[in-house]
C-alpha cells in the first residue's frame, strides 16, 4: 500500500504548471515579477493540486505576514465589539488575517499583549491604550517600524494616528440642549477611575476657560465637556449628580442608579 501525500508542495505546483520552483514561489508569495501566462498557469495548478500557501515561509521572504494585531479594551463590551466587527470586515476584504487580544483595562496585560503580537510578527497594530502617559512600550513599537492606529483613547506622545471621537464637544452638546431646554439636575455617570481628582477638585479645574483635558481619559474628557455648558449657562454645578463607576458596563452605571 502507498503511503498518502499529506501535503502539496510549491515544487508540485510548479511541475504540473511548468514552470521553475522559484517563478511558482513568487506567483504563490505574491511577490516579484512574473508573466501573465505564468502567473494564470501556477495559479491553474495550485487550484488543480488544491494548494495552500505556507505562510510562515512566505512571511520570511516578504518581511510580511498578512496579519493586523489588536488590542481591545474588553472584548467582552459591546462598544469594542462593534469596533472589532469592522476591523474584521475591513481586514477580511484586503486578505488580512486578524490576532485579537484583550487588556481588561489593565497597562500590564496591554503591555503583554503588545509583546505577544511583536512575537507574531504582526505587520501593524490597532491598539486602545489603557494610560495616555502610559505608552513607552508603544513608542518602542512605532520606533521599531511597526505602524500603530490608536483607537477611543491615545498617548499623546506616540506621534501615530489616532481614530475616535471629540469626547468633549459630544458631553458639552448633549448637556447643552438639556439645559436650553430649561433643565437644571442633569445627571452623568462615568468611568472616572483614572485620574488623581475627586469630582470637586476636577470641576474647579475644568471650570477655568483655559483649561485643556485632551490627554485625559475619555470619561473625564466628557465630564470636561459637562462642566463647560453649566459654566457657559450659568448653571451651578452639583458634584452629587455625577456618578463614579469604576467599570464601562451596565452593571457599573446600574449600581451608580441605585
Amino acid at each position: 500500500m502507498s503511503k498518502k501525500k499529506t501535503g502539496v508542495t510549491i515544487t508540485d505546483v510548479a511541475r504540473l504548471a511548468g514552470v521553475s520552483t522559484a517563478t511558482a514561489g513568487r506567483v504563490l508569495g505574491d511577490y516579484g515579477y512574473s508573466s501573465r501566462e505564468k502567473r494564470e498557469k501556477v495559479l491553474s495548478a495550485a487550484q488543480a493540486l488544491g494548494y495552500r500557501p505556507n505562510l510562515l515561509a512566505r512571511s520570511l521572504i516578504t518581511g510580511r505576514t498578512k496579519t493586523i494585531g489588536v488590542v481591545a479594551g474588553d472584548i467582552q463590551s459591546p462598544f469594542y465589539a462593534s469596533i472589532l466587527r469592522g476591523i474584521s470586515n475591513v481586514a477580511e476584504r484586503n486578505d488580512f488575517g486578524l490576532i485579537i487580544t484583550n487588556s481588561d483595562e489593565n497597562i500590564e496585560h496591554e503591555i503583554r499583549s503588545v509583546r505577544l503580537l511583536l512575537e507574531k510578527q504582526v505587520d501593524g497594530m490597532i491598539v486602545s491604550p489603557c494610560d495616555p502617559e502610559g505608552g513607552e512600550h508603544l513608542v518602542s513599537v512605532v520606533a521599531a517600524g511597526i505602524p500603530i492606529v490608536q483607537i477611543d483613547r491615545q498617548v499623546h506622545s506616540l506621534g501615530a494616528d489616532f481614530v475616535g471621537v471629540d469626547n468633549k464637544q459630544g458631553a458639552h452638546d448633549a448637556v447643552a440642549r438639556l439645559l436650553a431646554q430649561g433643565h437644571r439636575r442633569i445627571g452623568m455617570i462615568g468611568e472616572l477611575g483614572y485620574g488623581d481628582w475627586s469630582i470637586e477638585e476636577f470641576f474647579a479645574l475644568a471650570s477655568a476657560p483655559s483649561y485643556a483635558s485632551d490627554s485625559l481619559y475619555p470619561s473625564w474628557q466628557r465630564l470636561h465637556g459637562y462642566v463647560e455648558a453649566h459654566r457657559e449657562a450659568g448653571v451651578p454645578l452639583d458634584p452629587m449628580l455625577i456618578g463614579r463607576s469604576r467599570s464601562y458596563s451596565a452593571q457599573g452605571a446600574q449600581h451608580q442608579v441605585e
